[in-house]
């Protein structure tokens, strides 16, 4: 490279520099004086010392400016009238005779300009080269999907476009195009381009024109009745019919479809095909169904409570719901769908399936209540009774059973009871029907309840007094020893001396409460004062 630059030009840089300012500083040179300090290099586009018909571009530098190579003129700052289309400057050579380049004019080793100092001599140069410029396709998948990369393409060379990448649900490429809605000029997929721009770094931009693509939808009915015809050649933004088809005891809940590489898809009833949701091939639609759940109503019929309700899935078999009304007087005997029991029976807990919601009735059946008498400890016979509940209000006949040394005190369910349920000739009502049983071949057996004549409201001591009852009375008996005995009854009046006393019953049936006292004495040295041994209280019923 020619790097030299004399002294005396380094010189008149500095002058002319330092003058500048200095005048710059008192107000500014005028034209003509700014034109003084300038020169005019001329740029040619070809070499004009072997072509008189090189176009001419001139243009003025300050003097002692140093201008590299990226400084000279451009395509863009150096317009020929006539530029070469898709063509850019590529450098500046020095135009004249090589071995007379100025020392202020830096060259490389091709003799293209490196730099240059601007003098007040004029310098001409013309285009050391035309490169063919480079510009850009940008692709836009223009409402497809997908990426694909700026494509570098050089003028004068022809080359192919980069295949399509995008896709898009529901469409097929078709090609590329300027203007995005086809307007445009068009391209096919790889087809070979040249000469798309001619500026420098330009960007064009291609738009993937789109069309639909066609299908055709089946349907399966899957168990269901009825008939849909397929969808032929059918577009994104198609809609599906609404399903007519129908299936017992079911409701149709969506359509379901697998695709060749295995996915899944489903739809709605009436459902708009989109892009979204395309499926991009043939296919067929099944039909699924859900079950349909029916409602059991169970009424009591003049039982307790009002209904219940009990679900049921179709084709699905479950027990009847377990009768839990009430009617007194009356036995549950199943369930029927009429009320008067004249349709379809069913057994309480029978395994039952449902095709409808469905109603059916508690079924009652009158009860008769069976009575048979028992003595329980007493003698005598009492005819059994049967009772219908509607023919209440029934009396108990009366008692027929006697029992030495005891009273009748009513009637009870249970044996040996203390107490009554039921009084001699009482009535059996619907208030006190649900006591007894009531079952076909049960027989309810009313107690004797019986309860001695004397009643004590504290025993005797048995370890001291013995108790013995006879048909007339009562005998007390002393289990000790001793000399003498007073038996004394309330008021202090002794009634008996020896070791027992017996009391007659019809003696004292006036149902007055008495204390009984039982007192003792010794013959001992020195005697002692009398002992009471036992004292107790009784009423004779």
């Amino acid at each position: 490279m020619n790097a030299r630059k004399p002294l005396f030009m380094t010189a008149l840089a500095v002058l002319i520099s330092s003058a500048s300012a200095f005048l710059a500083g008192c107000g500014g040179l005028s034209e003509s004086i700014e034109e003084d300090l300038s020169s005019s290099y001329s740029f040619f586009d070809v070499n004009p010392e072997s072509s008189g018909e090189a176009q001419r571009k001139d243009i003025s530098y300050r003097i002692g400016t140093t201008l590299s190579s990226a400084e000279l003129p451009s395509t863009a700052d150096c317009p020929f009238e006539n530029m070469r289309a898709g063509y850019k400057i590529d450098g500046w050579k020095f135009a004249g005779d090589e071995a007379q380049v100025p020392d202020t004019i830096a060259l490389l080793e091709d003799g293209t300009v490196s730099s240059v100092t601007v003098t007040p001599k004029p310098e001409r140069f013309y285009v050391s080269n035309w490169s063919p410029i480079t510009y850009f396709v940008v692709f836009d998948a223009n409402g497809g999907s997908g990426e694909m990369e700026r494509q570098s393409l050089e003028y004068d060379t022809e080359s192919p476009l980069a295949g399509n990448a995008f896709t898009r649900n529901g469409y097929g490429f078709k090609s590329w195009n300027t203007v995005a809605d086809g307007s445009g000029t068009s391209f096919d997929d790889g087809a070979s381009v040249l000469n798309m721009a001619e500026s420098d770094g330009a960007t064009i931009t291609l738009y993937a024109i789109w069309h639909k693509t066609k299908i055709t939808i089946s349907f399966d009915a899957n168990g269901g009745g009825g008939t849909l015809p397929p969808l032929q050649d059918i577009t994104v933004g198609t809609q599906l019919p609404a399903n007519p088809l129908t299936k017992t005891g079911h409701t149709f809940s969506f359509w379901s479809a697998t695709k060749a590489d295995g996915t899944a898809l489903s739809y709605s009833d009436g459902e708009t095909l989109t892009e979204e949701n395309w499926p991009n091939e043939d296919i067929t639609l099944v039909a699924q169904w859900q079950p349909n759940t029916y409602i059991l109503t169970m009424e009591s019929n003049d039982g307790t409570s009002t209904s219940e309700q009990q679900e049921f899935t179709f084709g699905t078999e479950q027990p009847l719901g377990g009768c839990t009304f009430s009617k007194t007087g009356y036995s549950f005997a199943g369930w029927n769908t009429q009320a008067d029991g004249s349709g379809t029976s069913y057994a309480d807990g029978e395994s039952i399936s449902l095709s409808e919601d469905t109603t059916v009735y508690a079924q009652w059946t009158m009860q008769t209540l069976r009575l048979s008498f028992n003595a329980d400890g007493g003698s005598g016979t009492m005819a059994d009774q049967t009772i219908p509940f509607d023919s209440l209000p029934f009396t108990l006949p009366q008692n027929g059973f006697s029992n030495t040394g005891f009273n009748f005190m009513g009637w009870s369910l249970a044996p040996s009871a203390q107490s009554a349920q039921f009084q001699d000739r009482d009535e059996i009502t619907e208030a006190n029907w649900d006591e007894f049983t009531y079952a076909a071949d049960t027989t309810n057996v009313l107690y004797a309840v019986w309860s001695r004549r004397i009643q004590f409201s504290m025993q005797p001591d048995q370890e001291k007094i013995s108790v013995t009852y006879s048909a007339t009375g009562v005998t007390f008996t002393s289990t000790e020893a001793h000399s003498s005995y007073s038996w004394k009854i309330s008021g202090g009046s002794i009634i008996g001396s020896g070791s027992s006393i017996t009391l007659l019953y019809d003696d004292y049936d006036d149902g007055v409460r008495r204390t009984l006292t039982l007192i003792m004495e010794d013959d001992v040295e020195p005697p002692e004062l009398p002992v009471t041994v036992s004292s107790f209280s009784f009423v004779v019923n």
